[in-house]
């Protein structure tokens, strides 16, 4: 992992660590994994830490809207 990666990858675990485990596999084709604490059986997978975050962000916000419809419904 590269200091760039390395840094990232701590940002990520700060910023949505209570939300999802996030988690490192460097044998993995895709190495950075983040798992939705309220889904355990969810896992986005990325190359990078970076690309991660943005998944990560994304699924959040869809299941945030989902869940302002339901509640709205």
């Amino acid at each position: 992992m590269s200091l760039e990666e390395h840094d990232q990858y701590a940002m990520l675990q700060d910023d949505w660590g209570t939300l999802y485990d996030i988690t490192h596999h460097p044998d993995a084709a895709q190495p950075f994994h983040a798992t939705p604490r309220a889904d355990p059986h969810t896992v986005l997978r990325a190359g990078t830490p970076r690309v991660l975050r943005m998944m990560v962000r994304h699924h959040h916000t869809s299941r945030t809207r989902a869940a302002t419809r339901t509640v709205a419904s």
